[in-house]
């Protein structure tokens, strides 16, 4: 999406600045809020999961469409209103001037959702320390609360990351100067670099998902395993002699023999 609104050429309008500008936010929710319905899906296998319904698949499919919808409606004020226009070596933003809209975008694009998944997160911690309270002095419980304190900080940081780099160009463009380009494919690239991390984090901190895809690995691409030397049979007078069997048998004529002796 954001290749597609950045790096193609299109008529320097307003109009196409708006649908730009609509695009922009309308990928930055639909990210954000998937992290959203993540967390929530969390809290239903961790602390709701006696609800039988909230673990269904059908469940999950509600909150998919619900992230989209919520996704497509919440920006629509970037082409409803006249709030973005276009301005050479810029983002298609809404204007800082128009601090109403700019202000209910970044509360319904970054904060809300950050938010909610922080509360949500916090509630995951508080059930997993009370779940384990039994087990605090062990040192298995304790190690289990630091992992998941550990994983909640990674997934929270790399939320933060995706989202700093846009804050700060808005805050720079709002002074009236064309902000550095640096700042700009930060601000551009940022969204999708964190997306990337995250996933790769989810497979390396979760040790399930982090099974089943090397069980996957090794069947896409089994010459990356281990490999298996396998002993092939001794085969005399037409019949299979196992060489462990042999050896047992000729070690135990052995001692036969010295005992005889």
């Amino acid at each position: 999406m954001n290749a597609f609104v950045f790096y193609t050429s299109s008529s320097l309008t307003d109009w196409s600045c708006r649908i730009r500008g609509y695009l922009y936010y309308f990928s930055l929710n639909i990210v954000v809020y998937s992290y959203v319905i993540q967390a929530v899906s969390r809290l239903f296998w961790t602390v709701l999961y006696k609800h039988r319904y909230l673990l269904s698949m059908k469940c999950h499919i509600y909150l998919i469409i619900f992230k989209i919808c919520i996704s497509f409606l919440l920006p629509l004020s970037c082409i409803i209103t006249k709030d973005i226009v276009f301005v050479p070596f810029k983002m298609c933003l809404v204007l800082p001037k128009y601090i109403i809209h700019e202000f209910y975008l970044l509360i319904t694009s970054f904060i809300i959702p950050i938010v909610i998944i922080s509360i949500i997160y916090g509630i995951i911690y508080h059930h997993t320390i009370r779940s384990t309270a039994n087990f605090r002095q062990t040192l298995h419980g304790a190690k289990r609360d630091a992992e998941l304190a550990r994983n909640i900080l990674i997934l929270l940081g790399i939320f933060l990351f995706g989202g700093i780099p846009s804050a700060i160009y808005i805050v720079v463009s709002s002074k009236g100067e064309a902000a550095p380009s640096i700042i700009f494919l930060f601000a551009i690239t940022t969204p999708s670099m964190a997306v990337a991390i995250e996933k790769i984090m989810t497979i390396v901190l979760n040790r399930d998902i982090r099974k089943v895809f090397k069980l996957r690995w090794l069947k896409w691409f089994p010459y990356c395993g281990p490999s298996i030397t396998r002993v092939q049979p001794i085969t005399t007078n037409n019949r299979i002699i196992n060489p462990t069997n042999t050896q047992k048998s000729q070690q135990n004529k052995t001692k036969s023999q010295n005992t005889h002796v």
